[in-house]
């Protein structure tokens, strides 16, 4: 079997193939799989016994009773598990620059705090045109008559 730059052996009879896939998963490779396409045979007969459904049912054939919940469980002499030590990172510390209280932060955006917003529209303060509730063009007219 060639595969662009690669050619692999396949053997149907020892359940073999030169990639190592089915051999180590025991399910059929797609070089094995186009072997046996070629040779007009079922792909279920080449899979492993494992991954078939009376194994499955062996398998899982005993009841599987629940466990009790953490708060019934026997209490052990042995300390609780900590989580682990943390260690300092491989790399240099970042820097923490001490800044002045008028100073802004890293990553804020500036922001006009002593200008007040005047609308274009109407002149007036405190909006600007984007958020103008001013009605254009006698619309006024249209919402009384109805």
């Amino acid at each position: 079997m060639k595969d662009f730059f690669k050619s692999f052996t396949v053997n149907l009879n020892e359940k073999s193939c030169t990639c190592q896939r089915w051999k180590l998963t025991g399910i059929p490779c797609s070089y094995v799989i186009t072997c046996i396409h070629y040779t007009k045979e079922k792909v279920e007969n080449y899979v492993d016994d494992c991954y078939k459904v009376p194994a499955y049912k062996t398998c899982y054939e005993r009841m599987i009773l629940p466990i009790n919940g953490s708060t019934m469980w026997a209490k052990t002499g042995l300390s609780s598990v900590k989580p682990p030590h943390l260690r300092r990172p491989p790399r240099r510390p970042k820097k923490n620059i001490v800044r002045e209280a008028n100073e802004p932060k890293v990553g804020t955006k500036f922001r006009r705090t002593d200008s007040v917003k005047k609308c274009k529209k109407c002149g007036k303060l405190g909006h600007n045109k984007r958020s103008c509730k001013w009605e254009v063009g006698g619309n006024s007219k249209l919402s009384e008559a109805t």
